[in-house]
């Protein structure tokens, strides 16, 4: 599937097959949010010519992404009643969090997806050569053969085979983190890992990270800070719509309290990339853009609000979004520029975000310009906004390479967005 700045889609007769499977599993009012997210299908087609936008997702299914919108519209008409922003930055200060606990020794990897439930198609016999990382929990050597489905994937369930009929495992406060190990047996495999089960199934979220393995294993991260609630019934999984056989493996998945004491000097997303590239109606004019008061007594607070009613409605596309490039006009397009350098070590984006139209509105926050483009990778991280200032976590340890295009960013369908975001910083 191509997505254009325009924000006209192109369709292969695979992505209709595609969309005919998942349809029926979610709720049409999502449609908007659904069309916009990039199916990593057989049968969907990149477009990398450089007037294409982000990749902004890969095979969908219950594991992928079931991000609802609101059915009820949000009152654009007049400015809500303003936050209450009187805690002080250390009230804010981002806790490192519990003591790190090994996903295999709660959760199972019994939720087969797509072509990952037809005999064949998955397998898992859990031995690894080697081990790596920590060697915590069981070593995963994992084959996916292409079958009658063009996707496939196994999530991890607590208990087993749980789809959101029991309340999942009960997970504290504090995590921030999901760590693990990964690699392919050749190099090139392209692979989604994800945690949540989605904004429209019970965990209320999902964080995904798309990337191409290496042959050696790689320390990945996925976020979870401010996303997960009480109970989590999905703690990791992955998805592939590759169409040529592969073989790869995961180890050592853990949820961890927070970033590597390890990484280099965090650096504010506003001072190596600049929220220029408006989609959607952003691209129409339909988004603007201010300041708003920080939570964290910092400087770069952004307020948009997307009116898709600006002009009674006529032109809107359903969807809207921003990221944040370098430099403007860098969709990471076959010819176009690398993009900001980054250094190496660097696991999570962290940000306060929060709505400034009473809450519920769902929003997908993203790193990385997709696997498609010269990024190579993109961190997607689907939540409902909560009224209140909230501290989210961006994965994007193992994906990114030694250029970055699009550091941050946001994407929502649905019928209006009144929101903020403040002190986006790579750490």
């Amino acid at each position: 599937m191509a997505l254009q700045r325009s924000g006209s889609f192109v369709f292969s007769a695979g992505c209709f097959r595609a969309l005919s499977r998942v349809l029926p599993r979610v709720l049409l009012p999502a449609l908007s949010l659904l069309l916009l997210t990039m199916l990593t299908l057989g049968g969907c087609e990149d477009d990398l010519e450089r007037g294409g936008v982000a990749d902004l997702g890969t095979p969908a299914g219950p594991g992928a992404d079931l991000a609802e919108t609101p059915a009820t519209a949000a009152d654009l008409s007049t400015p809500p009643p303003p936050a209450d922003l009187a805690a002080t930055a250390d009230d804010l200060a981002a806790p490192q969090g519990p003591t790190p606990f090994v996903v295999d020794d709660t959760f199972a990897a019994s939720g087969h997806e797509g072509g990952g439930d037809v005999p064949g198609t998955v397998t898992d016999d859990e031995t690894c050569a080697a081990r790596a990382g920590g060697g915590r929990g069981r070593c995963h050597h994992i084959s996916w053969t292409p079958g009658t489905n063009s996707w496939g994937g196994v999530v991890w369930q607590y208990p087993v085979d749980n789809w959101g009929a029991d309340p999942g495992f009960a997970v504290p406060a504090g995590y921030g983190q999901v760590r693990f190990w990964a690699w392919g047996k050749d190099g090139g495999e392209q692979v989604s890992f994800l945690v949540g089960l989605g904004v429209g199934g019970p965990d209320k979220f999902q964080q995904r990270l798309d990337v191409k393995l290496t042959a050696q294993p790689k320390l990945y991260v996925l976020g979870v800070r401010g996303a997960y609630g009480d109970k989590v019934v999905s703690a990791f999984g992955w998805v592939t719509g590759a169409a040529a056989a592969q073989t790869f493996y995961v180890d050592d998945v853990v949820w961890d309290g927070g970033a590597a004491a390890s990484a280099p000097a965090s650096f504010g997303v506003d001072t190596k990339f600049g929220p220029s590239g408006y989609m959607g109606d952003g691209a129409g004019g339909f988004v603007t853009h201010g300041a708003c008061a920080s939570p964290s007594g910092g400087s770069t607070c952004h307020h948009y609000v997307w009116d898709p009613n600006a002009d009674a409605g006529g032109n809107s596309q359903g969807w809207a979004g921003v990221f944040w490039q370098s430099a403007p006009g860098n969709w990471a397009g076959a010819t176009d520029p690398d993009g900001a350098a980054v250094a190496t070590g660097y696991g999570e984006v962290r940000f306060w975000a929060w709505s400034a139209s009473g809450g519920g509105e769902t929003v997908s926050f993203l790193a990385g310009m997709g696997v498609g483009t010269r990024d190579g990778w993109q961190s997607k991280l689907d939540v409902r906004l909560n009224a209140t200032p909230t501290l989210y976590t961006l994965g994007v340890g193992g994906g990114y390479g030694a250029h970055v295009a699009g550091g941050f960013g946001w994407v929502a369908g649905g019928s209006g967005l009144r929101f903020n975001i403040d002190g986006a910083t790579w750490k």
